[in-house]
């Protein structure tokens, strides 16, 4: 896991991508949330974290966030929420825990009776409910 980011963004990039590769895909563990179906880490979930649409700081914040994504699919018994797209066929669910010190949000898809897949990671201020006190 990385404590901090590389000043060269290339390198962060392939060492990040050497975690999700290499330790997270093909060692992908049970979610509780999902009765203990696997969640796995696939190219088209990379792609997407990846894509280049995102400015290098949103990049970098993502992919920062990877092994948090991990931990947290593997310990979550619920999921926040779930959606499904226009045509139906395309399923969302949305994870978001406080993971070793932050705040994660990650969407797992799944099309069709395909596998579910990681599809995003971010991460965000804490939850508004969480700023809220009693009177």
């Amino acid at each position: 896991m990385m404590n901090q980011i590389p000043k060269d963004v290339n390198e962060f990039i392939a060492i990040q991508k050497n975690f999700y590769f290499n330790q997270w895909r093909g060692r992908e563990r049970p979610c509780p949330a999902f009765q203990n179906e696997i969640i796995y880490a696939t190219r088209s979930g990379w792609e997407h974290i990846n894509a280049s649409k995102r400015t290098i700081s949103e990049l970098c914040s993502r992919l920062e966030l990877l092994p948090h994504a991990k931990k947290l699919l593997e310990i979550s018994t619920t999921y926040q929420s779930f959606k499904k797209d226009k045509d139906g066929i395309t399923k969302y669910w949305k994870f978001t825990g406080f993971i070793l010190s932050k705040w994660v949000t990650v969407i797992v898809r799944q099309k069709g009776a395909s596998h579910k897949h990681i599809y995003s990671v971010f991460t965000h201020s804490r939850p508004k409910c969480l700023g809220i006190r009693k009177k």
